[in-house]
């Protein structure tokens, strides 16, 4: 029986003469920290003993786990940190000489030096920084975007002070277009950060809506997640995370326009309808609003899984979930997250569509009217209703489409935004088209004004059209990113699977 170290035959730098040693455990697989055994099984304590046995860490924490404790120095280790060859040689090191060379040059805790010149050079020399748990050496040049914004706390916070990191014109946080940068400091940019999700949070109310302080503290309470994680980084992506908070608001806020529409009503004696936005008297937007304010609770409950799974140490330090079961897991919920955040988006375009109707109605009328009037330049006619056969005179005779969307479209009608006018700052077509002057009657015009508040409407239809398409894609790349986090779940547990194979053929060795 030997370590793991000895069973390495590799070159200088690398363990190739650690003294072999016995565990006590006849099995000799303590790599799995159990719960106390009731069963006969080793106790915990005697298993990490084991397991330090046959997997010693040589961190330089003490003369005892260090590399030269029982190796041959690499032959550039007692060089100085500025030297540019020691730079080059101290990349290919194995990490525990990483380690044991920053805890005899390094400074500060975690302990960080500058390799290659004596102070901060960008492009030629490396800032190394030692892991809080001692378990790595960081290059902060090596480091990609992805690699600082994974890191724990306590290590962004070490590699934020450093000068690699900081440099105002060429240091990691503006080539990655992170915080803090230059002067800043992490906890001024957190408190910062925070002040905004505040600032968000405050501006989710009720007021003049029928939305109820539960359905509105689904949205406060996505930004307090949001506002949880800052206090677990000390470098931030304040791109990401404004973007993350627009998010939320954008839904509040279309939620919130949709509770705020009044009712549509028809005087019993006129006719007259007022606060038309739709053909279906609004029922379908109180659907929507329902489908939204669903979906939201949903997000909320996912992503508060999701942050649970991923800040519950003993699910990643105490064996009760693998890592790919883990990875699994998260992307999962991510996945029915991006199903939840696509039904939102469909709800909106479906909304969309549905006032192009409107505005397609009203340009029927128009079209019908202007039809009516052939070549004829000189005379008038009020607004003709394609539902009738006959040719409508006055505003009874219309049909109840038709007088709908004719008072909707009318210049003097009381009337509301849709919430997706008001939402997108369209500017809805209008027309003087009725009279109320005694009895409810209808104006004529000319052709060539039938004709120019068509040409308004088609605009406007192209210009809603247009955000259609762009929402639809937007979509479409959400879907495909759900699908994405669907495939890296199967992938994670493909890969779970394999390590179980590989460790189960091990053993057969």
């Amino acid at each position: 029986m030997s370590s793991f170290w000895e069973s390495l035959r590799l070159t200088e730098g690398m363990p190739r003469s650690a003294a072999g040693s016995v565990p006590s455990i006849a099995n000799e697989q303590p790599y799995v920290d159990l719960a106390e055994a009731t069963d006969g099984a080793p106790p915990k304590p005697t298993i990490r003993t084991d397991a330090a046995t046959l997997f010693p860490v040589y961190d330089a924490a003490t003369a005892a786990t260090s590399f030269s404790s029982v190796l041959t120095k690499p032959s550039r280790f007692d060089e100085s940190p500025t030297s540019q060859d020691l730079m080059a040689d101290f990349v290919d090191w194995h990490t525990a000489w990483q380690l044991e060379y920053l805890e005899k040059n390094g400074t500060g805790t975690p302990k960080s030096l500058i390799l290659g010149g004596a102070t901060y050079a960008y492009g030629s020399t490396l800032t190394a920084v030692m892991s809080a748990d001692r378990s790595r050496v960081h290059l902060v040049e090596h480091l990609s975007r992805f690699d600082l914004m994974a890191l724990g706390k306590n290590d962004q916070t070490a590699i934020a002070a450093t000068e690699s990191f900081k440099n105002a014109t060429n240091g990691a946080a503006v080539r990655f277009n992170l915080s803090p940068s230059g002067d800043q400091g992490s906890d001024a940019v957190r408190t910062d950060l925070e002040t905004q999700c505040d600032t968000y949070a405050d501006g989710f109310v009720t007021t003049d809506s029928s939305m109820t302080e539960t359905e509105v503290s689904y949205f406060k309470d996505g930004v307090t997640l949001i506002k949880a994680t800052l206090a677990e980084k000390a470098m931030f992506d304040l791109a990401q995370i404004k973007t993350q908070l627009e998010d939320i608001k954008k839904r509040y806020t279309l939620a919130y326009r949709y509770s705020t529409v009044p009712e549509e009503t028809k005087d019993a004696t006129t006719g007259r309808y007022a606060n038309v936005i739709g053909l279906d008297q609004g029922v379908s937007l109180k659907k929507s609003y329902t489908i939204l304010v669903t979906n939201e609770q949903a997000i909320l409950d996912l992503n508060t899984r999701i942050r649970a799974m991923l800040t519950d140490n003993e699910t990643k330090t105490k064996g009760r979930m693998s890592a790919p079961a883990l990875v699994a897991s998260v992307q999962f919920l991510t996945n029915m997250r991006k199903s939840f955040e696509v039904k939102s988006l469909t709800e909106e375009i479906n909304q969309q569509r549905a006032l192009i109707e409107t505005y397609v109605a009203m340009q029927k009328v128009v079209n019908n009217t202007s039809g009516s009037l052939g070549t004829d330049i000189s005379s008038t006619k009020v607004a003709q209703d394609s539902e009738t056969l006959t040719e409508i005179s006055n505003y009874s005779e219309l049909g109840e489409t038709a007088k709908r969307v004719i008072n909707m479209f009318d210049a003097g009608s009381p009337s509301v935004e849709h919430p997706l006018e008001k939402n997108n700052s369209w500017q809805r077509p209008k027309f003087d088209m009725i009279s109320d002057s005694g009895d409810v009657t209808l104006k004529a015009y000319a052709k060539r004004v039938w004709d120019g508040f068509g040409s308004n409407l088609i605009d406007q239809i192209q210009l809603i059209s247009d955000d259609t398409q762009m929402k639809t894609s937007r979509l479409n790349k959400t879907e495909a990113e759900r699908n994405k986090h669907s495939d890296l779940a199967t992938r994670a547990n493909g890969r779970m699977l394999e390590m179980i194979y590989a460790v189960l053929s091990a053993g057969d060795v």
